[in-house]
């Protein structure tokens, strides 16, 4: 990456797709953009982040873009910090454009829900 440039996604460690499941790890790097200002002294990853790094992991799993529709019922149960490694476990419906999630580090569940995407079998 350029200096300067922004870091604006997590590292995917590992990914991995059987059938309709996604499952996986990424690291936050220390210097995510995203970390910045939320909150000065204390960082954590926003909510919305993590929403938009379950779109990506479904991005990279499909090969192909998706763009978010809505969410569902969702949690945010525990903070994700800079450096923390995040597991991933995500059953994708292409044809529906939904999935469930659930985000965890180690044994500690972090968030999990459900979201609507554009880009799988509806369009």
């Amino acid at each position: 990456m350029a200096a300067g440039t922004p870091v604006t996604e997590p590292e995917f460690v590992e990914l991995c797709r059987k059938g309709t499941v996604v499952t996986g790890e990424m690291r936050m790097p220390e210097d995510l953009a995203y970390f910045e200002g939320h909150f000065p002294g204390a960082p954590l990853l926003p909510a919305v982040s993590q929403v938009r790094f379950v779109l990506l992991a479904i991005e990279r799993a499909l090969e192909r873009p998706v763009r978010f529709r809505r969410l569902g019922r969702t949690k945010f149960t525990a903070r994700i910090l800079p450096g923390a490694t995040i597991g991933f476990r995500i059953q994708v419906d292409e044809k529906r454009g939904e999935a469930s999630f659930l985000l965890s580090e180690g044994r500690k569940d972090v968030s999990n829900g459900r979201l609507c995407f554009h880009g799988g079998g509806e369009e």
